[in-house]
């Protein structure tokens, strides 16, 4: 239930601070007074699209907040709600930024809307008209139908897109013959292609390696003979490393006797020479087994061209070129095998038309049985509201064909009569404004059974309305009111009076500025206000027929 609603700077309204009572809410005001605006805030609050032109005139920004009380939401929602609150909040600034929170935490204007549907409906003029939309009403008589007729609805929709998604599989697998060929010829080439190549992971970095030692053969051979020749065996009348560290150790034993500290060292060089005389073996065998293969490197460049060639056409590295050749073998067993998966497919497809059929029969039935339901019981509520011979039929017709489809193989759609003795028409083309206006409250009422919307918005569902009739949607309302919260923009003093909290909506200028003013009526201030609607103007006749119609109304 909304609790409260906080606006700045939004459009005519500098500051606003409404609290919301249970029961029927309406809210009333002289054409222009921007009762509208009301409901703009609430729709910034429900995640409709945010306009800078609502930002007021010298204002860097504008700020909706909304406190709305709630028991349970949906688990996606949960974590949302502290102490059974929901405070929304959302900001729009004058570069179109908006920002949203949902109790200070960022949050979406997708997450809003999602949101918003379950906590507010509001009905204005143009949702009046979504009844003339033969595609909307399917959805309505589904929602009157019930929570068996929706879970007939989720599998009717999981089991169309098994059939979509099989059915697209069919429709590549069972393709353009000469094309599918064309493809299959391509990916053996490729195939056979990768698969002669024997590639492994490793070898680019082991070729690479190669070439770079043949190809600087002389470099190494030199270099090499020469290390070991320095450590060895010494060159150009100078002698060996290892000659000269066993020359040291040989000097250093023999004095070791006088210092035992010299052992130390001693064993050092020791360990030393035997180090390099390991390492100047290893260079000598390094020499002698460096042998230059013109042929070799040759093989080494041809390799690695035929690794860049199949990296450009395949993938940037060996290991992509392999998984690619897999993925072309797998392609090609399943175009060689179609005719096996094609079957298999058809099969399934058998399968799941049978299941679906079975779940939109029953959801047909459902549909049927619930549109004799509805039937039955708008009439009683079309009675209540003026239109005691007035029949709204919602006809199901099944589709051309037995597809599946998301929604089931039913065409719904109202058919409606105010004059007896006639047949029943398409809704749209025979309804009047006045007839739009309390057919659409009376599947409000029924369908507010069925709903877990705490607060129904509606902007003047009075319009073209008066007299008694004026007073029967009030009634409906009222009644609608003892299980929702109901808020209602009415310009009917019948409907007002109805009201179990009352607000005024004014507009005053102050300075040369214009502003929206609101405030929540007082018992005398709403016999005032009544007496306007009534008769245009305060007088102590309207004042009086003001009471009466308060007294009335309640006394019932």
């Amino acid at each position: 239930m909304l609790v409260k609603l906080v606006v700045e700077n939004l459009a005519l309204i500098d500051y606003l601070d409404l609290d919301f009572k249970p029961g029927l809410v309406v809210l009333s005001g002289e054409t222009g007074a921007g009762k509208s605006l009301v409901l703009d805030a609430l729709s910034l609050i429900l995640g409709y699209r945010a306009s800078t032109d609502l930002i007021r005139h010298g204002a860097d920004r504008a700020m909706v907040q909304a406190i709305f009380e709630v028991e349970t939401l949906p688990p996606e929602y949960a974590d949302l709600v502290e102490d059974g609150q929901l405070i929304i909040a959302r900001e729009l600034n004058q570069n179109g930024r908006s920002v949203a929170r949902i109790n200070g935490q960022l949050v979406t204007a997708s997450t809003l809307r999602g949101l918003g549907q379950i906590l507010v409906d509001l009905h204005g003029q143009h949702e009046h008209q979504s009844l003339l939309q033969v595609e909307k009403h399917r959805s309505v008589l589904d929602q009157f139908a019930g929570s068996e007729t929706l879970a007939l609805l989720e599998e009717t929709a999981r089991l169309a897109a098994f059939f979509g998604e099989n059915e697209r599989k069919l429709r590549e697998l069972v393709g353009d013959e000469s094309e599918q060929q064309r493809r299959l010829d391509m990916l053996r080439f490729q195939h056979e292609e990768i698969a002669a190549a024997a590639l492994r992971a490793d070898e680019e970095e082991e070729l690479l390696a190669t070439r770079q030692r043949l190809a600087n053969y002389e470099r190494l051979h030199f270099a090499v003979g020469k290390a070991y020749e320095l450590l060895y065996q010494g060159c150009d009348r100078l002698p060996a490393v290892c000659d000269q560290l066993g020359e040291a150790v040989a000097e250093l034993t023999q004095v070791e006797r006088f210092d035992s500290d010299l052992c130390v060292w001693i064993e050092t060089l020791q360990d030393a020479l035997y180090s390099i005389e390991d390492v100047a073996r290893s260079l000598r065998q390094y020499r002698d087994n460096l042998t230059y293969d013109g042929g070799t490197l040759q093989a080494v460049e041809y390799r690695l061209d035929l690794l860049t060639r199949l990296k450009r056409k395949y993938a940037d590295t060996i290991a992509g070129i392999i998984a690619y050749g897999e993925k072309v073998a797998a392609e090609i067993r399943q175009i060689e095998n179609s005719a096996e998966l094609i079957a298999s497919l058809q099969q399934e497809q058998a399968e799941i038309v049978k299941k679906y059929q079975l779940v939109a029969d029953k959801l047909t039935a459902k549909r049927q049985a619930a549109a004799q339901e509805l039937q039955r019981q708008v009439a009683k509520q079309l009675a209540d509201l003026g239109l005691r011979h007035a029949v709204l039929e919602a006809q199901v017709r099944p589709m051309a064909d037995k597809k599946p489809r998301r929604l089931g193989q039913d065409v719904v759609e109202f058919m409606f009569n105010a004059n007896p003795g006639e047949a029943p028409k398409p809704l749209a083309k025979v309804i009047s404004g006045g007839e739009m206006s309390r057919v659409m409250l009376a599947l409000k009422t029924l369908l507010a059974r069925h709903d877990v919307v705490e607060t129904l918005i509606f902007d003047e569902i009075d319009a073209g309305l008066g007299g008694r009739l004026a007073l029967a949607v009030g009634q409906k309302l009222r009644e609608l009111a003892t299980t929702r919260q109901v808020i209602c923009i009415s310009h009917l003093a019948s409907i007002a009076a109805m009201a179990d909290q009352h607000v005024l909506i004014r507009k005053e200028v102050q300075e040369g500025a214009t502003y929206t003013r609101v405030k929540v009526l007082e018992e005398e201030e709403r016999v005032a206000e009544i007496a306007r609607m009534l008769d245009g103007q305060v007088s102590e006749i309207s004042l009086e027929h003001a009471r009466e119609l308060l007294q009335l109304v309640h006394a019932k």
